[in-house]
């Protein structure tokens, strides 16, 4: 199996390409990178009708993650379900103080995406220092 989902960061000029397989094509994707990076190629090749060769001339890193056997994410996302708009807000709220909760699932702005993730961590982190800033006395 493959990949079957791809996107780009458009409209960035970044050159970055993701690949995405879920469900029982996840399951079956290849375990070596290596078989892995070459099936992808192969599906780019048929749907882009570009040149193999080309193709891997203008691969400069590959990374993967396996999302279905990470201990955390168990190859779950977050998705928002029917009546829960204000879901994303309400996990993100501080408990008392002390626990300070990110990921995609806390980003309002971006639920359900990788750029969510990270920019979850950031607003967490910067609420972690305020709290911190005023238990200090600063």
């Amino acid at each position: 199996r493959t990949p079957h989902a791809f996107w780009t960061l458009s409209p960035s000029t970044d050159r970055v390409l993701v690949a995405w397989a879920g469900g029982p094509r996840a399951r079956a994707l290849p375990q070596r990178e290596e078989e892995l990076v070459a099936r992808t190629l192969d599906v780019l090749v048929d749907a882009a009708g570009v040149r193999r060769d080309a193709l891997e001339a203008s691969l400069s890193a590959v990374f993967w993650h396996d999302w279905l056997r990470d201990p955390w994410a168990r190859g779950a996302y977050a998705y928002v379900a029917v009546g829960g708009d204000t879901a994303p807000e309400s996990l993100a709220q501080p408990v008392q103080s002390t626990l300070f909760l990110a990921g995609e699932a806390t980003s309002a702005e971006s639920m359900g995406t990788v750029e969510g993730a990270p920019a979850s961590g950031f607003r967490a982190a910067a609420a972690v220092r305020d709290a911190l800033g005023r238990a200090g006395g600063s």
